[in-house]
């Protein structure tokens, strides 16, 4: 059963039994939330010894798509996300992170800097789905994390 606390100023990595699983429920989508949030999932990254590289690019990825949610998923007033991420060593890490907000329709403009925020998400994870409702918006990230024998592995084994 996984644990979920309210997050208001500095989210704590609250963890299911085993310490597999982080999730931080009712972030407020404001700009001096997403600080705490990233840095809750960097330290549970770590406290799982995730590979650096993986780590940093599911950290990028995640703070993407709750940066969008701050920006653009609410624009008449306040709201909430949660952060849901589930690792199972040598297998997948995957991060979900759904708010209750609109959906901004357009791409990437050419004459701008912005808008590629999806592009990164899909650039940093093995997988990335955005699903879309009236309710709200799921960003499903997910990274694999098995390793493939290496001649020194097979040499110890």
């Amino acid at each position: 059963m996984t644990q979920q606390k309210p997050v208001t100023q500095q989210p704590a990595a609250e963890q299911a039994t085993g310490g597999d699983e982080l999730s931080l429920s009712a972030i407020p989508a404001l700009p001096a939330a997403l600080a705490p949030a990233r840095s809750a999932l960097g330290d549970f990254l770590r406290a799982h010894a995730v590979p650096e590289e993986l780590a940093a690019d599911a950290v990028l990825a995640t703070y993407e798509a709750i940066a969008n949610i701050v920006e653009h998923a609410y624009p008449a007033g306040d709201g909430t996300f949660d952060l849901h991420a589930t690792y199972t060593r040598d297998v997948t890490l995957t991060v979900t992170i759904t708010d209750h907000g609109t959906w901004k329709t357009s791409g990437p403009d050419p004459a701008s800097r912005r808008g590629r925020g999806l592009q990164l998400m899909r650039s940093c994870s093995d997988d990335a789905e955005i699903a879309t409702t009236d309710h709200g918006t799921q960003v499903h990230l997910q990274w694999s994390c098995s390793r493939s024998a290496t001649p020194d592995d097979e040499q110890a084994g």
